[in-house]
Order: structure tokens, then sequence, then C-alpha cells
């Protein structure tokens, strides 16, 4: 299990908080490994709080090339 933060926007949108959250941690470099604990996360965030979206950034997020 790993402790990670999480950054809710507050309701007045001025601000955010920061709260920690529970999950499964998946060791390992591998971007199989790092997805499925990025999943993890996920989820575990949205079992708490099903009606906040989830805005997703990180080092291993992939960004697809645009063709021009």
């Amino acid at each position: 299990m790993a402790n990670r933060p999480v950054f809710v926007v507050s309701l007045d949108n001025r601000y955010c908080t920061r709260e920690n959250t529970e999950f499964q941690y998946f060791s390992g470099f591998s971007d199989k490994q790092m997805q499925r604990s990025i999943n993890s996360l996920h989820k575990e965030y949205t079992l708490k709080h099903p009606h906040n979206q989830i805005l997703g950034f990180s080092i291993s997020t992939r960004f697809t090339k645009r063709s021009t």
C-alpha cells in the first residue's frame, strides 16, 4: 500500500486542498507497473468521492503526437 496526495479544487474555485489517498502500489519501473499504480490511485479516490472528476497527470502520462 502507498499513500499519495490528491489535490482537490475548493468549492469557491480559488484554492485547492490536499487529500492523502491510500492505494495499492505496484513496484517496478516499467510503464505497465506505473500505469497500474496510477489506475489504482484513481480507483481509490473515485470510490471515496464518486461525484468528483479526476484530471490526472503525471510524469508517466503519455501524449499522442499530432500529425501536421
